[in-house]
């Protein structure tokens, strides 16, 4: 080791990005195989509505409103603490 420039590091950062190919979203959606891939986007939008979330139950099922309270029909009992879930979204090319 010299003692002028130390150890040698490498970020786990620079290491993810040295593993894995790029793409661009567009060559993700093309691309036949499942795998890791490092992909670099710009977000163009940021939806503020509220339909990107739904209530959940801790059994991660939605839950429906019931006077209330919440009913969930996947543990078939009314729960009174829901945590918001997102939604599955798609990227449209």
């Amino acid at each position: 080791m010299n003692l002028l420039s130390g150890p040698n590091h490498v970020s786990v950062e620079d290491d993810y990005l040295k593993l894995y190919p790029k793409k661009t979203l567009f060559d993700l959606g093309e691309e036949k195989e499942e795998g890791v891939f490092v992909v670099f986007a710009t977000i163009a939008h940021v939806s503020h509505d509220d339909n990107w979330w739904y209530p959940a139950c801790k059994c991660h099922k939605s839950v429906t409103a019931d006077n209330g309270m919440y009913y969930c029909s996947a543990c078939r009992k009314h729960v009174f603490s829901v945590v918001p879930r997102c939604l599955p979204f798609f990227f449209k090319f």
